[in-house]
Order: structure tokens, then sequence, then C-alpha cells
């Protein structure tokens, strides 16, 4: 197999390629075995800066973790640091600041070992400091961590910059959770008023400022953000944002309504069964979850609303004609199925798997309003066809 290149892309797609070339055999993913004999499994082994052995065996995953677990806050490995670099990582650390002065701040530190060997790296990230208004650096090895705790420590940041916009903005999110539709999503998700005002300003916060993530901006961009948002008026944009986003909760709240009406005519339980009621009610938490605000910007709300009234119309023809409700489901479930074979192990899938996993699901929605609410219009033309072709780009990387 002197075609393969271990080196550039995904070997398994490489491996596969190759034998079909070869012997003319199809190999699927699925083909592939998960766990290798032990005699095939490379052994792994970390040390610390002494030369000492931290941990090591088979499982690199779990090896990992135990890392994590040992290895911990920078705080707790600085001894990995060379003179430099530990006077590099206490200059920033000193740092407490509301201005942007970031642009040198290196995005990892390397840990070294004793004979130079590469025990990993640093990650800088933002620390709130609420009290004082203004927020601190601090690093950790966990790249994973760095990235989260810079995201918070960002939006931190910039709500600094938005002064009494954002006070007056928050005034405003405690008089709009306290409707009735709120009241209804927060106590069936057992949640509390004050944890989806949190959510809410999170949300709002991510879609006014795109630039808030595992990174920080440079200074230039994050000048020119600020300049924009002032100019558009953050209360006023932040404002917009919030109302469009508590409209999606009164449109749940009617469709509960009106799920719960259809329910109450089908007294004998014909139509809707244990079975189809969990499946519905599945169907709209999975619409709008419980941490919809936390993992979504406002770009999303226009498509989660045509999802939502998709829903209303196939709970409505459901009611009249579950015939070809089934009809249609029957195209639709193969997907989903499928779609639920991968993500129950999308531990394992590489970065640009999740990304065709994640269109893959975003076709399957489509694919749901072409066939339950065709008046809706699809953001993109979607077929059976088209999703199968969508699966092996999946499958395949």
């Amino acid at each position: 197999m002197d075609d393969v290149n271990i080196y550039k892309g995904s070997l398994w797609h490489a491996l596969e390629a190759s034998i079909h070339k070869l012997f003319s055999i199809q190999i699927r993913r699925s083909d592939w075995p998960r766990e290798l004999p032990a005699h095939l499994t490379p052994r792994f082994a970390l040390y610390d800066t002494d030369g000492s052995e931290i941990c090591a065996g088979r499982d690199l995953q779990a090896l990992i973790g135990t890392t994590r677990q040992k290895v911990g806050h920078a705080k707790n490995i600085r001894t990995a640091l060379r003179i430099g670099e530990n006077d590099l990582v206490k200059k920033w650390q000193a740092i407490s600041t509301r201005e942007h002065i970031f642009d040198d701040l290196p995005k990892q530190i390397e840990l070294t070992g004793p004979e130079g060997q590469s025990l990993g790296f640093l990650y800088p990230f933002l620390v709130a400091q609420p009290s004082q208004g203004k927020v601190t650096i601090d690093f950790t090895a966990d790249r994973q961590e760095a990235g989260q705790n810079m995201q918070n420590g960002l939006e931190f940041f910039y709500r600094l910059q938005c002064g009494s916009g954002y006070t007056a903005l928050q005034k405003y999110l405690t008089s709009l959770v306290s409707g009735p539709s709120v009241l209804l999503f927060v106590t069936a998700r057992k949640n509390s008023t004050a944890r989806l005002k949190e959510q809410l300003s999170s949300f709002i916060m991510r879609s006014v400022f795109p630039s808030i993530g595992g990174i920080i901006p440079e200074k230039k961009v994050f000048t020119e953000e600020l300049k924009e948002i002032q100019h558009r008026g953050f209360y006023r944009e932040g404002q917009q944002i919030a109302d469009h986003a508590i409209q999606l909760l009164r449109k749940r709240a009617e469709i509960i309504k009106k799920f719960t009406h259809f329910r109450s005519l089908d007294k004998q339980k014909i139509l809707f069964t244990a079975e189809k009621t969990a499946e519905f009610s599945d169907l709209l938490h999975a619409i709008l979850p419980e941490n919809y605000y936390q993992k979504h910007t406002a770009k999303d709300i226009e498509d989660t609303s045509r999802q939502l009234r998709c829903f209303e119309l196939r709970l409505e023809r459901y009611y009249s004609n579950p015939a070809k409700d089934a009809q249609k489901m029957a195209q639709l479930k193969p997907h989903l199925d499928n779609y639920s074979k991968i993500i129950a192990k999308s531990n394992d899938l590489s970065e640009e798997a999740q990304e065709q996993l994640d269109y893959y699901r975003f076709l399957i929605d489509e694919f749901r309003i072409s066939l339950f609410a065709p008046e809706i219009k699809t953001r993109i033309a979607v077929s059976s066809k088209k999703l199968h072709r969508q699966l092996k780009k999946v499958t395949h990387i």
C-alpha cells in the first residue's frame, strides 16, 4: 500500500481507498474493529520534569483524563516552566485591566521536561473580577478548559465596555422573563427566571459581539466591533434580540396549549398514545431545549422559528390525518435513526467529521419541513438522496 500517505487526511479513508484499488473490495467505516488487540495497541507514557513516570497505558483517552487530573491548573505545574517562561506567566498574571492590552499575550506556552521533551502547553484565559470591574489573566494546561474560560472572561470583558447600556438591558431582561410563557418554560425545565435571564444575557452578548469565543480578538478588531455597536446603540440592539428570543418561548407556549387541546379531544387516546405523545414532546424539546440560549445566537432564531411553525402545522395535520403523517414520517425516520447511531459515538469523530454531522442534522431538519410543512420555504433544496450523500461524507472521514 505504497499509495497510502499516513500524514495527510484520514488514515481510515486512505486505507479503504487503497484496499478498493488493489482488491476491488469495498470497506465501510463500520467494518473496522472498534478495539485492537493489545499487542497492536501502542503504549503511551507521560513523565514529569524529574523524569518520573506520571502515568502509562494503552488507552490514550483515559490517560488524557488522568493527566488532566494530575497536572491540573497552571499553578501546580509551574515547575515544568523554564525561568524565562515562569517570569512570562507571572507578568501576565499580575495584570488587572479593563483595556485591551492582549495583542502580545502568547496563545500557548510550552512545558518541557528535564531533557527538553515536550510535556504539553499552558493556555491563557481571562478571569472576570466583578468587584474590581476588571479582568485578570490565568493559565491552564487543559486546552478545552481554557477555551471555555476564555469565552466567559471575554464576555465579561465586553460587558465592561458597554457600561450603562448593559445595566439598562439587565433591567429590561428582568421584566421580560416575568411573562407567563417564560414561566411555563422554566417550570417545565426545572430552571429559574434568574438562570434564564443569565442565559439570555449571554445569548445577547455573543450575538452582538461575534468575536466572543475561545480566542481574544486583536485590538483592531475589538475596537472596530465596539465602535460599530456604539453607533447602532448597544441597548437598542440587545433589546431587539431579547424580544425575538422571547418570541420563541411565546410560540412554544401557544403550541403546548394547542397540543394539550388536541390530546383532550382524543379521549380514547387513539391518536395520542403514550408513544406518540412522547414523540411529539421529545421533538419540541429538541427544537427548543433548556440550554438553547447557551448553544445558539440570534442568527439561529429564524431557523428555530421555522421549526416551531413546522411542528405546529404537523400537529394540526396529524390530528386530521394520522395515516398521512405516518407516511411522511416513514421517509424521515431512517435518517433520524442514522443520526442517532452516529451521535452515540460522536466522541470518536474528528473535528471535520463533526462538522459534516452537524450539517447532516441541519439537512434532516430542512427535510422535515419539506415533508410536513411544504408551504414553509426551506433554506436549501433537500431530498432523501441528498441526505444519503451527506451521510457518506460523515462516515467516510
